[in-house]
């Protein structure tokens, strides 16, 4: 899997995806999509680095990927990785509910990162007050007419959309996977 990262890193547009690469490497996470952790992400506790995140099913469904996820834990020594006791340094210095780093990733995945105060019409919320993950809506051609329904079906990179909050994006996302073909065949 080093071998893996080392090749991501070479294919990597800047020195912020360098590093996130080398996160996920770390925490033995494939970097094959493009994740964005804030500040709450993070844990640390005397030697030990904790990473908080939510674990996908890979789906064809569409609809926000925070459904039929678990929240999983990953934790490392600080001690055994120079580059974990250089995370952890950068890490304290960040203020909670931050965001750590933000890149698009080099095959261009059209997905974009919230941080969400909890509403509750979200289904199987994991939020209390504030979300500390960075959670996943997926938009499609499918979704209503709106800005950012339309520039997902234009296939507009969406990691250029930011500061979206979940009541404006709400009514847009489709819960339930779509199961029947509503169109015309011509």
């Amino acid at each position: 899997m080093k071998e893996e990262a080392e090749q991501w890193i070479a294919k990597a547009e800047n020195e912020q995806h360098k590093a996130l690469v080398r996160v996920q490497w770390l925490f033995g996470k494939r970097p094959i999509e493009t994740v964005g952790f804030t500040r709450d992400n993070f844990d640390i506790e005397g030697d030990i680095l904790r990473l908080h995140f939510l674990g996908a099913k890979r789906r064809k469904s569409k609809g926000i990927l925070g459904i039929n996820q678990k929240l999983i834990t990953n934790e490392i020594s600080i001690s055994q990785d120079p580059f974990a006791r250089e995370l952890a340094d950068y890490i304290l210095t960040i203020p909670k509910g931050e965001r750590l780093f933000r890149f698009r990733s080099p095959d261009r995945i059209k997905t974009i990162f919230y941080e969400l105060t909890a509403c509750g019409k979200c289904p199987n919320c994991l939020i209390g007050k504030k979300c500390p993950l960075a959670l996943r809506p997926y938009f499609t051609r499918h979704n209503r007419k709106t800005q950012l329904g339309n520039a997902a079906g234009s296939g507009k990179d969406l990691a250029d959309w930011d500061g979206v909050t979940l009541q404006a994006v709400q009514p847009y996302l489709i819960r339930e996977p779509v199961t029947k073909f509503k169109g015309k065949i011509e």
